[in-house]
């Protein structure tokens, strides 16, 4: 699960850049700081949900 958590930022950090690179269009910055605090709000829901499940399981691993 951890695996998956820092693929999905790695990724969402590339999206930021692809979102604010054109800055001269209207709204990119703030179709950017959108997708930002959107994504953080993602991330914190899938970090409680893991933290859930390894407090039952005690385990991240996805096969149980």
């Amino acid at each position: 699960m951890l695996v998956i958590y820092l693929s999905i930022e790695l990724q969402g950090l590339c999206f930021y850049t692809l979102c604010v690179i054109n800055r001269s269009a209207n709204g990119a910055t703030e179709a950017a700081i959108k997708y930002l605090l959107m994504s953080g709000l993602a991330s914190s829901l899938l970090l409680f949900g893991t933290s859930m499940r390894y407090g039952e399981t005690g385990t991240t691993n996805l096969a149980l």
